[in-house]
């Protein structure tokens, strides 16, 4: 008899009333929508069956809702790396006012190992959903189940789009792009035939998640090719940066508005897709790239400006500030920019000016969040702090983090547990690392977070091609060390890694929170900036 596993999963999604804003703007093409608040989240219990030999638990299940800032609410007591939203046997589930996609990530252990299942659907207010898990494939079962199968019956992978890689042409990529985009709105269509009773909701929901997510393929063209998992990831350098590269000649610029069909600001006036990630990451891409008129990709104060100023000008609330806060979000993050002394000055005045605005809890957050990497930054470390013990893997010697610290003007405190599978963004960062120590100096820390002495043994060893063994230590005291809290590497006993910071020998933290050297130009920015 075939061994199989079954997992029920009821998810309550409860309706939220709300006032509607009916006015219009007269200056601005976008109509106005209410603020949808988002809050008071419903936990519910997990329930789950198997008579499989090889199942053992419910790793973790994610449920993001993209009404959320975040896609999360910021009350949910959240694991950062797992996306785990669970205490004890309870499942906390993101409340929803109208019918919305929301995406479902699901991890069951087995004895062979954990399995991931990754879908999306498309949710209503009052909605339980059950869904199964059959070892191959997601599948819903019950009322409105035709409303939440599509996806999983699409894509059951969800691997469709990460096949479709640029490789320097983007009229090629888009061409293949657009056969996949419509062989899906083919399947979309005889989907709503054999399944009648789906609602108005689901089809005009789902119709446009396919579109946009079309659309940002295109703006964000998949061009990292990730040869562990074998798939190609968006870029997220934005189209401008690909066509400075590899798609401008001198004789035929590229053409920008025949690759994204003429696209106007008018296609994107559905405030009914507020919450709807595809819609939310267009948007945001096409201003960047195309809308706001930037000449280049490169996260400048100019640059910043001209995307501002053009949201100011054309988008109305509530989308208008979900932009404003993640535009400041994206130069910090993905642009290295703030780094220094003027763009940090620069960029703390726009987060000021940004909480003048009437923001929703996962917004103040992530402005917070900010905020205090910039202000710890320039600030000295607590000597103290600094005496905390950390154990050479190449000498087996004790010795305090001062100490090494002395050994050069600079040093890069990159604080991490060295998976297994972090060996591409090893490599990736080599180039970055290298360049660095010979034109600065500069020293690279590995400081390992694993408990386990024999597994930052093995760590050391599978990495040491990649960070050398002269730079590799372990940290002592994890648990209770206050460099991690005074960092930010430890907030409310949760660890976060990978974790760069940029001291010098006096103690000084010139940058918290670097970006991992795998990133390139934005590492290499944000450490140069750093000590201007």
């Amino acid at each position: 008899m075939k061994n199989y596993h079954i997992i029920y999963i009821f998810f309550c999604l409860c309706f939220l009333t709300s006032c509607k804003n009916n006015q219009k703007s007269q200056s601005k093409e976008f109509h106005k929508k209410e603020d949808r608040v988002l809050k008071d989240t419903r936990v519910t219990d997990i329930v789950w069956t198997s008579d499989s030999a090889s199942f053992e638990k419910i790793e973790y299940i994610q449920v993001t809702n993209y009404g959320y800032f975040y896609g999360v609410d910021p009350d949910e007591k959240t694991s950062k790396y797992t996306g785990l939203r669970k205490e004890n046997s309870k499942l906390i589930i993101p409340k929803i006012s109208e019918p919305q996609v929301l995406e479902i990530r699901s991890g069951i252990k087995l004895k062979e190992g954990i399995k991931v299942f990754n879908t999306r659907v498309l949710a209503s207010p009052g909605d339980s959903l059950n869904f199964i898990v059959d070892g191959s494939n997601i599948k819903f079962e019950g009322k409105n189940a035709a409303n939440y199968n599509f996806f999983s019956e699409l894509d059951p992978g969800n691997l469709a789009w990460s096949k479709v890689g640029y490789q320097n042409d983007l009229i090629n990529y888009k061409n293949r792009a657009k056969n996949l985009y419509n062989s899906r709105k083919v399947f979309f269509e005889n989907y709503i035939q054999q399944n009648p009773q789906v609602s108005k909701e689901f089809v005009k929901e789902v119709e446009e998640e396919l579109y946009f997510e079309y659309l940002y393929n295109l703006l964000s063209p998949r061009s990292k090719w990730d040869p562990v998992n074998r798939l190609y990831v968006n870029t997220m350098q934005g189209l401008t940066s690909i066509i400075e590269k590899n798609e401008n000649s001198t004789e035929a610029p590229f053409n920008l508005e025949t690759y994204l069909d003429d696209i106007q600001l008018k296609d994107f006036d559905q405030p009914d897709l507020v919450g709807n990630d595809y819609y939310q990451r267009s948007l945001e891409a096409v201003i960047r790239s195309y809308f706001s008129g930037n000449k280049s990709s490169n996260y400048t104060i100019e640059n910043f400006k001209k995307e501002r100023q053009y949201i100011e000008d054309n988008i109305d609330n509530p989308l208008m500030t979900n932009l404003q806060g993640k535009l400041i979000r994206r130069y910090y993050y993905s642009g290295g920019f703030g780094r220094g002394s003027v763009e940090k000055e620069f960029l703390q005045k726009q987060i000021s000016a940004y909480r003048e605005k009437k923001l929703t809890a996962s917004q103040k957050m992530a402005m917070s969040e900010i905020e205090n990497k910039l202000q710890s930054s320039s600030s000295q470390i607590p000597s103290s702090f600094l005496e905390e013990k950390i154990i050479s893997f190449s000498t087996g010697d004790t010795m305090t983090l001062k100490t090494v610290l002395t050994e050069k003007q600079f040093s890069i405190l990159y604080f991490d547990r060295f998976l297994p599978n972090e060996d591409i963004d090893m490599q990736k960062g080599n180039l970055s690392r290298k360049k660095l120590e010979k034109s600065q100096e500069v020293q690279f820390i590995y400081i390992n977070l694993n408990k386990s002495i024999s597994t930052w043994e093995k760590r050391a060893q599978l990495y040491e091609e990649e960070l050398g063994v002269q730079n590799q230590y372990r940290l002592l005291n994890i648990g209770d060390s206050k460099l991690l809290r005074f960092l930010k590497v430890r907030t409310q006993q949760v660890l976060h890694f990978p974790s760069l910071s940029l001291i010098d020998r006096d103690g000084n933290l010139l940058r918290n929170d670097l970006p991992l050297p795998s990133t390139g130009v934005p590492f290499e920015r944000s450490v140069e900036n750093a000590w201007e």
